[in-house]
């Protein structure tokens, strides 16, 4: 079993190794150069397997969840400041605001845990990715739509970009599947970490993304269906 197991980790870092073509870190920049013309997806795609694999230890999951966990808070940042401008409802421009602040505290707490933890680390982020994404095999999490994996929000960007009269729904359902993105990663920091100081922050953003998914939700509900939302009389 632990022979298929490592097996199924090495397909996982084949698979993203071919989709480096693909693949660049998440922009950091400010608006105007987060929509440039849309380019390949940001972010690795991976085929998930049907069959789930036994549960066994994973090797650098601290390190590899951390990494991955400071491409999200940056692509969350990324996707709020390119939604703010053009956001009409002011609940969701003070979400948006709201989370450009929680990702500089997720990538504050990440630099020192990485630079206190492993100061000597070069951990690069598809093999953090192959190792987090192996860990959700291992737990039998859903993969995403179509049947992948993908880490970031770069299509949503570009669709921001080039439909900001839609910017309240694409932001509302962009923030959505990111919110679920960090859930089911978190959870298999959960499991997995072996510093609890890292196993700890993981369970505080389950809470908080699944807090964050609901009130989301809501909002989609209402401003979607806005009939189905008011009392009837």
């Amino acid at each position: 079993m632990l022979n298929t197991a490592i097996w199924r980790v090495a397909g996982i870092v084949l698979l993203l190794v071919s989709s480096l073509a693909w693949f660049a870190p998440p922009a950091t920049a400010q608006t105007p150069e987060l929509c440039l013309p849309a380019t390949p997806e940001t972010g690795v795609a991976v085929e998930a397997s049907p069959e789930a694999s036994p549960v066994v230890a994973l090797p650098d999951t601290d390190l590899a969840w951390m990494n991955v966990q400071d491409a999200l808070a940056t692509s969350s940042a990324d996707l709020a400041t390119v939604a703010l401008p053009d956001l009409v409802h002011e609940e969701l421009r003070s979400y948006a605001e709201a989370q450009i602040a929680t990702a500089r505290t997720d990538l504050d707490s990440i630099e020192t845990w990485r630079s206190t933890l492993y100061p000597d680390a070069d951990f690069p982020l598809v093999a953090s990715l192959a190792t987090i994404f192996g860990g959700k095999q291992q737990l039998d999490l859903p993969a995403g739509a179509g049947g992948t994996d993908a880490v970031g929000a770069s299509s949503a960007i570009q669709a921001l970009c080039s439909h900001p009269a839609d910017a309240d729904m694409l932001y509302l359902q962009a923030s959505i599947d990111l919110a679920q993105q960090q859930v089911e990663l978190a959870q298999v920091a959960v499991v997995f970490a072996e510093q609890p100081e890292i196993s700890g922050y993981a369970q505080e953003i389950i809470e908080r993304e699944q807090a964050n998914t609901g009130q989301l939700l809501t909002w989609q509900e209402e401003w979607l269906n806005p009939a189905a939302a008011t009392p009837a009389g």
